[in-house]
């Protein structure tokens, strides 16, 4: 009887080893979903009459919110709050504590770039109202999270909730395709000259290596927006002093903990750096290299067309998807902003239906299979360019 329980538990054991030993390759499996997949979820759609989509939006708000999905959830925000600054708390204790050795040192820079990326997701909730009923309370939650990490409110409301949701993918409005070295249409390559020519004509290179610098480039548009006298803001008196405070105590703890200029320096480039990849990947897979739009191609669509068709969900993995604050189901973000983070996987039940039965395009891939997209988009933009370039030089 014995000698049976010992082979069972052998047996047992054997079994969740060798599930263990698939984990990573069923991760990667998710994450890597690609073309063939999602070209399942898309449904060709041809544009119906404005009133046709505006009953549409008016059926599926009516859906989510009488199905009490837009409720508030302080208990999951208040947790979550809690962890990131208990991370932070132990970030800035081991700068205190374990400093002077490089190994520990930088160690304690990635966990920086992930806490910091987590409060800038918690900053994002704030703003699009999803963590308090009343706005004030979130506009103040706001600038709490801000102050952690270092940025403008004011600056990302005006970028993101006014540009970027209002007109998702537009390329005369939209500053998240509106970038310097990547273009994502023909038409706004031709418009680039010199060393900005040469960046697009090979941007499908240099789009991974540019996440890197998202941090610092959200830390100096935050500059330049609190310091230009042109932007009239309520909340300047607030947002300078913490801007100033907070890059005052982060200088302070790297002087007086770090051993050296070269060590001050290599900890801020892994940290920023960390940060710039992970909050620019969060972000970057959601809309590029989905339709871009402009005032010319997109007329007739309304609100639910301009928020599905221009945005595209991320399959993760479900122990996962709090590392991207709800980003990953940006379709429901995108149709409803201030809905909690915790409440879009029931959210999109309701929305995919709703598409499906109204044979509306609801695209979703893997995270890999994302970033596969964005390349190849870009490539493919780059080659026109670069074929356009090389006949207008013949010529």
């Amino acid at each position: 009887m014995l000698q049976a329980d010992i082979h069972t538990l052998r047996y047992a054991i054997g079994i969740e080893i060798c599930n263990l030993s698939i984990l990573p390759l069923q991760i990667y499996t998710i994450l890597s979903r690609t073309d063939k997949r999602r070209q399942l979820m898309e449904i060709p759609i041809t544009v119906p009459s404005q009133n046709i989509q505006r009953a549409w939006w008016r059926d599926l708000s009516a859906i989510v919110e009488d199905a009490g999905h837009l409720k508030r959830r302080y208990d999951f925000y208040f947790i979550k709050t809690l962890c990131v600054v208990g991370l932070l708390s132990l970030c800035i204790i081991g700068m205190v504590k374990l400093s002077n050795n490089l190994g520990i040192d930088l160690m304690i820079a990635l966990l920086l770039g992930f806490v910091m990326t987590q409060a800038g997701l918690l900053a994002h909730s704030a703003i699009h109202g999803q963590i308090f009923n009343a706005m004030e309370k979130n506009r103040i939650a706001g600038h709490v999270y801000g102050f952690l990490i270092g940025f403008s409110q004011s600056w990302w409301v005006w970028k993101h909730n006014h540009l970027h949701h209002g007109d998702p993918n537009n390329s005369e409005i939209d500053g998240d395709i509106r970038i310097n070295w990547i273009v994502f249409t023909r038409e706004q390559g031709m418009e680039k000259s010199g060393f900005d020519k040469f960046m697009v004509q090979h941007q499908q290179w240099f789009f991974i290596p540019l996440l890197f610098a998202s941090a610092m480039s959200m830390w100096f548009a935050s500059l330049s927006y609190l310091i230009s006298p042109q932007e009239a803001r309520k909340d300047s008196a607030i947002e300078i002093p913490l801007f100033l405070i907070h890059t005052i105590c982060y200088v302070a703890l790297l002087v007086l903990f770090l051993d050296s200029w070269w060590h001050i320096i290599l900890f801020t480039l892994v940290h920023k750096m960390a940060q710039g990849l992970y909050m620019g990947s969060v972000f970057a897979t959601n809309h590029k290299a989905m339709p871009v739009i402009d005032s010319k191609n997109s007329i007739g669509w309304e609100f639910i067309l301009r928020q599905v068709l221009t945005s595209r969900n991320i399959q993760v993995p479900k122990f996962l998807r709090i590392l991207f604050g709800g980003l990953d189901r940006q379709i429901e973000h995108h149709l409803f902003p201030w809905a909690s983070e915790i409440e879009l996987g029931s959210i999109q039940k309701e929305v995919k239906k709703f598409c499906r039965e109204n044979n509306i395009s609801y695209t979703e891939t893997g995270f890999f299979g994302s970033m596969w997209d964005i390349l190849r988009h870009l490539g493919g933009v780059a080659s026109q360019l670069d074929k356009n370039s090389k006949a207008t030089s013949r010529a």
